[in-house]
């Protein structure tokens, strides 16, 4: 600045002087953040060791430089206690692991302060995303699993497996797939993403005879990196149908009875086993063909053949029954598996005399010209058929 001056004199004098005026600093200008909207994002990947770097603030302050008015500190004046700042650079940075399953969002208020007299001070906003790492194991609704499914059965779903993943939704993390990793003997398969357990059939059918129970193990995986996944056992039980005809063990089916023979006399038991189970091999022993004026009976339960009328060798030599072991269960695809048709032999048989049969002579003996003398003795048979007159030599 320049200043003059002059006189009123004439001519008139003067004399001028330059002036320098020094303005002062006042502390009027608050920190200004930039963006001007004082608005920051950033994103963490879960379990990130403490000291990850968030973002870094920037403030500055239209006051004098170098002064107290425009040195700008920073704070975090809001939020979770999880980070940290740097006064001087505005560098924010975690204090300890995020876990996004608990939280997956934070906001933060960061604080810009100059040094003059009085403090000016503007806020800020930091939001803080926490992105999903894959750090859940799939697991399944239970660790054990049973069901049951019939023999011979074709394709059929046995059960529906589910899982959780508490990963992301909607993210490779989550997602998952099934697969059977154990047991089954090829006549088992899971869906990939339905995880529905199925037979397989066809010519892996289940046989219960050869087989009775399989022990599966099913693994559920996640498609996150690196894959992270579990297991769970599944017990399959195969029911009986009954697709097994009784046998019979007998090896020998024939016998002799004499005529004479009393009634309810045993000859042979029939004896049978089938290779299915409950019902299916409770088996029952008939009669069916042959038995002439039911002259036998045969115990249905334990397969006995006894005789039930008198027998006559004059009129049947030979009797040729026809005896059936049937389960109890029911038809199999309405093919007769239920019973197994046998032929016993049954032969009939003179009645053997003896002397004990014999009654003493009812006279002298005799001679005979040229023979021995001779005693005749009078023979009873059994059961009432007659006696006979025999001659025995001396």
């Amino acid at each position: 600045m320049v200043c003059q001056v002059s006189d009123h004199g004439t001519p008139s004098r003067f004399v001028t002087a330059e002036i320098a005026v020094t303005v002062k600093d006042v502390n009027d200008n608050r920190p200004l953040f930039d963006p001007i909207d004082a608005t920051y994002a950033c994103s963490i990947e879960e379990k990130k060791s403490a000291g990850e770097p968030c973002v870094t603030v920037v403030a500055t302050d239209d006051d004098a430089p170098g002064t107290d008015n425009s040195k700008v500190t920073f704070k975090i004046t809001g939020g979770d206690s999880f980070f940290t700042i740097d006064q001087d650079t505005g560098a924010v940075t975690t204090m300890e692991l995020l876990d996004r399953e608990l939280k997956d969002t934070y906001v933060l208020t960061v604080t810009a302060s100059d040094a003059g007299a009085p403090v000016l001070q503007t806020p800020a906003t930091i939001i803080v995303t926490v992105t999903d790492a894959n750090d859940h194991v799939p697991s399944f609704a239970a660790k054990t699993y049973s069901t049951s499914v019939a023999e011979n059965s074709a394709v059929v779903g046995l059960l529906t497996l589910t899982a959780t993943d508490a990963d992301l939704a909607g993210t490779p993390n989550s997602k998952f797939k099934f697969s059977l990793v154990g047991g089954g003997d090829g006549k088992f398969s899971v869906g990939e993403d339905d995880g529905i357990l199925k037979t397989v059939g066809a010519a892996n059918a289940l046989d219960r005879e050869a087989k009775s129970s399989y022990e599966l193990t099913v693994q559920v995986q996640d498609l996150g990196f690196p894959p992270l996944s579990s297991t769970a056992s599944v017990l399959v039980t195969v029911t009986d149908v009954n697709d097994n005809k009784p046998m019979v063990n007998s090896s020998n089916l024939s016998f002799q009875l004499p005529e004479d023979a009393t009634l309810n006399t045993g000859g042979i038991s029939i004896t049978a086993t089938d290779k299915d189970i409950g019902d299916n091999a409770v088996l029952r022993f008939d009669i069916v063909s042959g038995n002439t004026a039911d002259a036998f009976a045969i115990d249905a339960k334990t397969g006995l053949i006894s005789l039930a009328a008198k027998l006559d060798y004059e009129t049947i030599k030979v009797y040729r029954l026809g005896i059936t072991a049937t389960d109890a269960g029911s038809l199999t695809g309405g093919i007769d598996l239920a019973s197994t048709v046998v032929e016993v032999n049954i032969e009939v048989t003179q009645p053997a005399i003896t002397l004990s049969l014999c009654s003493p002579p009812a006279f002298a003996p005799t001679e005979v010209a040229g023979l021995l003398p001779t005693s005749i003795m009078r023979c009873h048979l059994p059961s009432g058929i007659g006696s006979v007159d025999v001659s025995l030599s001396q």
